[in-house]
């Protein structure tokens, strides 16, 4: 049986959850994308963490300034600001923002996880109810009533086929926010101690 036919064979349920696919992956993609412009590469977070552990303020600010990502940005907005309190202010909100503006998109996935199943439950009951429909109409026509089953059996197998793809996007950019927002609170709370740095 070609593909097609497979899909087709799977009900109406099946036009829903391709469009919960399509869905997820341009909600995954973009994100992706959205991702490597705010994060930096796990040697230049070393770097600057350890500028910032060894309090050298300056060279932490050429260095951020020469990075374009979100991540570094937050900390030049910071670092050119003289006052120590208003410094650490405008950090912990620029961090703030940028850890709100990461998590968005992740409902949409995790509602995709949820949801693509329990419309595959959904294919299988009615696939299963117009089995016992042609059953009770139609004794011995066994194609038929197998059509039926084979219908349950597809609208489940790709939902759940719908549910792992979102998952797998939904957790690789939660790891990613959760490492980033790691980062930028380990940043913050270096910039506390800041008080002796001037520009």
């Amino acid at each position: 049986m070609q593909l097609w036919e497979i899909f087709l064979a799977g009900g109406h349920v099946m036009w829903v959850l391709l469009a919960c696919s399509i869905f997820a992956v341009m909600v995954g993609v973009q994100r992706i994308h959205y991702f490597t412009r705010v994060g930096i590469s796990k040697a230049e977070e070393s770097e600057l963490t350890e500028l910032l552990r060894n309090k050298e303020w300056g060279d932490a600010l050429a260095a951020s300034q020469n990075n374009p990502s979100s991540m570094s940005q937050a900390l030049v907005r910071s670092l050119r600001i003289s006052e120590p309190k208003l410094r650490e202010v405008t950090y912990e909100g620029a961090a703030r923002t940028l850890i709100h503006r990461m998590g968005e998109g992740l409902q949409y996935l995790d509602t995709i996880v949820t949801l693509s199943p329990l419309l595959g439950l959904l294919g299988t009951v009615l696939g299963m109810i117009q089995s016992f429909q042609v059953l009770a109409v139609k004794e011995g026509q066994m194609d038929v009533i197998t059509g039926g089953v084979a219908e349950a059996l597809i609208a489940t197998a790709f939902g759940l086929i719908v549910a792992v793809l979102a998952l797998c996007f939904h957790s690789y950019l939660s790891f990613r926010m959760e490492r980033i927002a790691t980062t930028l609170e380990e940043w913050g709370n270096l910039l506390q101690d800041t008080s002796e740095y001037r520009l």
